[in-house]
């Protein structure tokens, strides 16, 4: 895949990882047949370079993506009660100067409006912002979904907070009988035809 459409799916795959999970920080559910090193190095390449961590004024945590040198898009839901945040992204942290959530949000993670931006007091500077996705055939394609926290395989379920960015390709799927505008993936089987 060429750059630009790498960073379409990151940004896309960072709005996933934010959006579909309501835990503290978001999980990524790995094979138990591959190395964790497979998922670790695919994080670190740098298309994936704005994926960074969000933490808000009370210890909540989540993914957020860097969108432009002073902004950065999470998930709603990390913002709840929060009267503001860090974005931590290479071991830098940048505090946040303004919040702003999607109004439509109304606590719901699955009525699609579960996002909102944070714009940052200074600048990220040597890190290109992810680009916004304007597809619309997402459907029967291979996601990448990026992000840091909680991890384990398919046999223990998530079970590990180390907080490591990890990444992972995967078809998606559908909406799963939700609104249209949310996407999602099961596991598939790579053993299966």
């Amino acid at each position: 895949m060429n750059v630009n459409g790498q960073r379409l799916i990151t940004l896309l795959g960072a709005f996933f990882g934010v959006v579909l999970c309501q835990h503290s920080s978001s999980a990524a559910t790995i094979r138990h047949d591959q190395t964790a090193s497979l998922y670790l190095d695919l994080a670190a390449q740098a298309d994936f370079a704005p994926v960074g961590k969000f933490v808000n004024s009370w210890g909540y945590s989540g993914n957020a993506t860097l969108i432009a040198p002073d902004w950065v898009l999470t998930a709603a839901h990390v913002l709840t009660a929060a009267s503001g945040g860090t974005f931590t992204l290479n071991g830098t942290a940048y505090a946040s100067a303004q919040m702003v959530v999607n109004p439509g949000w109304n606590g719901n993670a699955f009525n699609g409006y579960d996002f909102a931006l944070v714009r940052l007091s200074t600048q990220v500077l040597g890190v290109t912002p992810a680009a916004l996705y304007v597809g619309s055939a997402e459907v029967g394609q291979v996601g990448t979904y990026v992000g840091h926290g909680f991890t384990g395989t398919g046999f223990t379920g998530w079970s590990a907070l180390d907080n490591q960015k990890r990444a992972f390709h995967n078809l998606i799927d559908g909406n799963f009988g939700n609104p249209a505008m949310l996407l999602g993936s099961d596991f598939d089987n790579p053993n299966s035809a």
